[in-house]
């Protein structure tokens, strides 16, 4: 807690893809298979991503209203 209506927030967290989305975990076969061209574009325009990866960290604040916590704009 910041204060009595402010309070910082730490999330850990990690993707769990289901089976279609391991197809698109760009460290998976399947996207590997690719050549260098393609893998690149399935990335960045499509948003493959390596989702086995490890845990993220993400620090959020909220902001205590009359009647309940929102995040505040950072």
């Amino acid at each position: 807690m910041l204060g009595p209506d402010l309070a910082k927030v730490e999330f850990t967290w990690k993707w769990a893809p289901n089976t279609l989305g391991e197809a698109f975990d760009a460290s998976g076969p399947i996207v590997k298979s690719f050549n260098k061209r393609d893998r690149t574009i399935l990335i960045q325009k499509y948003g493959a991503n390596f989702y086995r990866r490890g845990a993220t960290r993400v620090t959020v604040t909220f902001m205590r209203t009359d009647t309940q916590w929102r995040i505040t704009a950072e």
